[in-house]
């Protein structure tokens, strides 16, 4: 007689292992405390066993299967434990194995070719990489997109009395873009008190006094951020029309010849000869001079740069929930520079994940700064540190890590992403990261 206990030992999300049930647990250390396989090496002096002798029994009695019944462990010629009823998948694999030509196979770990883009790239795409590189290399070459585990199931079926910190975020966000089409400051309560309306009739805010709380909140954020918004717009002049971005480079890069960049520009204010100004808004926090969100400016840098490498006089301030920063022009030579880096980093982006995010890079190169005069055997520590900081989280904020699943897929921690010295976090960070924390740092950090 036999006994047969199985379980769910893989996560349906990235095939990471899922431990047994308690009671099953307690089961294999049981059987690794009292027996061992009948073959196991003793020692020869004492005749002990060795200490892994007995997870080598409960190894030896444990069968992995497969989640599908056309993966090719059930068909490897050396195996004998499993089984499968779908044997027709046996002669696919043969086939696949026979048609393989040795000379032409590649390593798994190789970088994909570079695609030459068939149009002209939109800002929002560089955007899109700048702030998510490994993301955007996921869905955009690979087109996986992989979402987070509270993504999977039904809705729930409890009514709601508060929203969680993304909802309200969420919410806010959709007032303040409301807000952002008006010309002034007249009717910003009104505007404002009535999208929020819109959303109480769309259903989705709690009911009855929970909910008026929550609206109640998320107005007087939204006038508080609208009201610092429009008095940065009446500092920078009267609004003017977006302006037509239209950029191209030489590449001369892995068969891309050219690259051209084609958007608008909008949200612009001032004079049209003198400086431009670049007003957005963000329903996030984005920190402070001293410690910013670098994950937060980031989504605004592609499109400063394309400015300023277009020949306006442009700064970019962006009002966020909690303070109001920006970036200074750059001059023109300096920012088509930096843009046609920016442009070629996307290209090999799409080619391989950079071990990178600006959140982490960011917090590592503002101690590098920091640190202009020193050897970097004095500074390090403390740079990767709070790279790491950044990057997995720690008993303070969580890291960037739980909130990119892509990222967890590819990087799973700190290690992983820092690789080499010549091509791993460091370099990468420098080269995608540098230009936009030397500017924010450079002008004082306003």
């Amino acid at each position: 007689e036999r006994l047969h206990v199985s379980w769910v030992g893989r996560s349906i999300r990235d095939n990471s292992e899922i431990p047994p049930s308690v009671l099953v647990g307690q089961l294999r250390d049981a059987l690794a405390a009292g027996w061992v396989v009948a073959d196991a090496e003793t020692n020869a002096d004492e005749g002990e066993q060795p200490e892994d002798a007995g997870q080598q029994l409960v190894a030896h009695l444990t069968t992995e299967h497969p989640l599908q019944p056309f993966s090719r462990e059930y068909f490897r010629p050396e195996q004998q434990r499993l089984r499968t009823y779908a044997s027709e998948w046996g002669e696919v694999w043969q086939q696949r194995e026979s048609d393989i030509d040795p000379a032409r196979a590649t390593d798994a770990n190789q970088q994909l070719a570079v695609e030459s883009p068939d149009r002209a790239i939109q800002l929002r795409e560089l955007t899109e990489f700048y702030r998510q590189p490994v993301s955007v290399f996921m869905r955009r070459r690979l087109r996986v997109n992989l979402g987070k585990g509270d993504d999977i199931g039904p809705p729930p079926e409890d009514e709601p009395f508060k929203l969680n910190a993304l909802e309200e975020w969420q919410l806010r966000d959709e007032l303040l873009k409301r807000l952002m089409l008006e010309k002034d400051a007249k009717d910003i309560d009104e505007v404002l008190e009535k999208r929020l309306n819109e959303i109480r009739l769309e259903g989705r805010l709690p009911m009855a006094a929970p909910g008026e709380k929550l609206a109640g909140k998320a107005l007087k954020e939204a006038q508080e951020i609208g009201n610092r918004y429009f008095e940065e717009c009446d500092r920078h002049g009267p609004a003017l029309n977006p302006c037509r971005v239209n950029l191209s480079f030489d590449m001369d890069f892995q068969g891309v010849d050219r690259i051209a960049i084609q958007d608008w520009l909008s949200n612009l204010r001032g004079n049209e000869n003198a400086v431009h100004a670049r007003v957005e808004l963000l329903a996030s926090k984005i920190g402070t001079a001293r410690a910013p969100a670098w994950d937060k400016l980031a989504r605004f840098w592609p499109e400063h740069l394309a400015g300023c490498a277009m020949g306006l006089t442009m700064k970019t301030i962006i009002v966020g929930q909690d303070k109001t920063l920006g970036f200074d022009p750059v001059m023109q030579e300096t920012a088509a520079a930096w843009f046609r880096d920016l442009a070629r980093d996307w290209l090999i982006a799409q080619s391989r994940p950079l071990p990178v995010t600006p959140k982490a890079s960011g917090a590592y190169l503002k101690v590098r700064a920091s640190n202009p005069d020193e050897p970097e055997k004095e500074w390090i520590d403390e740079a990767m540190k709070k790279a790491r900081d950044a990057y997995v989280g720690n008993s303070y904020n969580p890291g960037v890590l739980v909130r990119e699943p892509a990222l967890a897929r590819l990087y799973p921690d700190f290690e992983a992403l820092q690789g080499s010295d010549d091509d791993g976090f460091m370099y990468w960070s420098d080269r995608v990261y540098g230009a936009m924390v030397e500017t924010f740092l450079g002008q004082g950090g306003k």
